[in-house]
């Protein structure tokens, strides 16, 4: 059953950065770059996010770094497969309105999560570094992701400014309805 688990947290992962890949490369037209990165924060952003992609993969299926709380372990597994799943139902909502900068959206997306949260693809990196951190119960891998964390939720805020000041009305009514990173209500 474990490696069954494992298969489809690696699978899932790979989807993940196929996903990334395609839709980093069909940009949708009119799209904009507001508040490009600077080269070093996406630099180290960017390099964490893929270690904390590929090294939990590498990590879960192989069994190194996780230590035999069963509890735990289901607990931690579960959240890193919610997270995929969050992840790529939010990269095929969003579609080609995804962009690696803070980019202007040719639309507002509210359907799919978007319907509950205004960020699922951050929800998703919350729910699979939290299922990581479950797994490892490693003390510097879990400060890691606190930070990589902080850095997603500086970035959201960021796109809520962008997405205000595009959208107006239709933002501030869509934002009464949803939560930033968790859902306000189901």
């Amino acid at each position: 059953m474990e490696t069954a688990i494992r298969f489809l947290v690696l699978g899932g992962g790979v989807l993940c950065l196929l996903l990334q890949t395609f839709f980093r490369v069909r940009k949708p037209e009119g799209a904009k770059v507001l508040l490009p990165e600077s080269f070093w924060l996406a630099l180290v952003r960017g390099t964490l996010g893929v270690f904390f992609l590929v090294f939990p993969m590498y990590c879960v299926c192989s069994g190194w770094l996780i230590k035999p709380f069963p509890l735990f372990n289901c607990l931690g597994y579960a959240l890193v497969l919610i997270g995929i799943t969050i992840r790529i139902w939010a990269q095929f909502t969003l579609g080609r309105n995804w962009s690696t900068g803070v980019a202007t959206p040719v639309s507002l997306t509210t359907s799919g999560p978007y319907r509950y949260v205004r960020h699922p693809m951050y929800s998703a990196y919350f729910l699979f570094a939290g299922g990581m951190a479950l797994l490892t119960m490693n003390e510097n891998l879990m400060m890691l992701w606190v930070i990589y964390l902080l850095m997603i939720f500086v970035r959201a805020l960021n796109e809520e400014e962008m997405l205000e000041k595009r959208f107006g009305e239709k933002y501030r009514e869509w934002e009464c309805r949803t939560g930033m990173i968790f859902p306000s209500r189901l």
